[in-house]
């Protein structure tokens, strides 16, 4: 059971909007700042829209700026960082040297919409949603898989702001963080990266007064407990592994957007303050595919 008195910790502060937290192979924090989008509607006007990396200290330093809106990311286990640009409307990579590429701009000649977050799969495989523009009235948000060969498929459509993505302990399943509904789909995993079944996994308890909430980005515990950053009510909610919420871990803002654990340590960046804060839940995290040793990459 995880520690939910756990107090939270700050670790970076003075950022913007941070998102997309992710840890390298060697316990680096890597985390996206969206930044502040200009009132001129010019994206080529936006400021603070970097990729930092933090030292031993928690003191953010610039990695890279996207010159777009990152929101996303994940390592690969070559060390490369992938990460969703939301502005951009791409799919990057990113080298350890900076050095930036697009793997995804479009899908059938049309532009995707905003990716957001991203996961790998154990065959490398990336998985993202684009939910740019969706919501309950225009269920238009997509998600999309990358395969290892450079090919971009569509795995499902009709979301109403598809959002935070993880893999599931077994390797076989996908969860998705659905905002506007409140939900979290499962989605069994075919040996072709397609889904076989498909279900709702879970639906976070709706705050009346605050109607805009809702999921955001999620990281599984070795024990298989889900946590899920609920943006606009101020909580990590912790779900166990048959659905059931088993409590609430409160943030200090009220808009975390993301969680990443490194050992037992639970990160979250919180965009209210615009902070990165950790909780010691007592349970490590589950292993990442970018960070996993040979032994557990096979499976061994």
């Amino acid at each position: 059971m995880p520690n939910l008195e756990a107090r939270p910790e700050v670790y970076v502060r003075g950022v913007v909007s941070p998102e997309g937290p992710a840890f390298a192979r060697d316990g680096t924090l890597y985390f996206c700042d969206f930044g502040v989008f200009p009132d001129s509607g010019d994206p080529s006007e936006a400021k603070d829209r970097n990729i930092y990396r933090s030292d031993e200290r928690g003191e953010p330093k610039v990695f890279v700026n996207t010159g777009g809106m990152p929101t996303g990311a994940a390592f690969h286990l070559d060390g490369r960082l992938l990460v969703c640009d939301s502005g951009r409307g791409e799919l990057l990579t990113i080298y350890p040297d900076s050095r930036i590429t697009v793997l995804a701009s479009e899908y059938h000649g049309k532009p995707l919409h905003g990716p957001n977050d991203l996961t790998f799969d154990w065959d490398s495989t990336v998985y993202f949603t684009d939910p740019k523009g969706s919501s309950l009235e225009e269920r238009t948000g997509d998600i999309y898989l990358y395969h290892a060969t450079r090919k971009l498929e569509l795995f499902d459509s009709g979301y109403a702001f598809p959002n935070g993505i993880a893999i599931g302990p077994n390797r076989k399943t996908l969860y998705v963080a659905e905002t506007h509904t409140q939900r979290i789909y499962r989605f069994a995993l075919g040996l072709d990266g397609l889904f076989t079944e498909k279900e709702i996994f879970a639906v976070l308890p709706q705050d009346k007064l605050n109607p805009e909430h809702g999921p955001d980005g999620m990281a599984f515990d070795r024990e298989g407990n889900l946590y899920i950053a609920h943006w606009g009510k101020g909580c990590v909610d912790v779900v166990s592994s048959d659905g059931k919420l088993l409590g609430e871990l409160a943030t200090p803002g009220s808009k975390p957007t993301n969680v990443a654990f490194w050992g037992t340590l639970l990160y979250v960046t919180e965009m209210e303050k615009g902070q990165v804060i950790r909780f010691d839940v007592g349970i490590p995290g589950l292993e990442l595919f970018g960070t996993a040793t040979e032994s557990i990459k096979t499976g061994d």
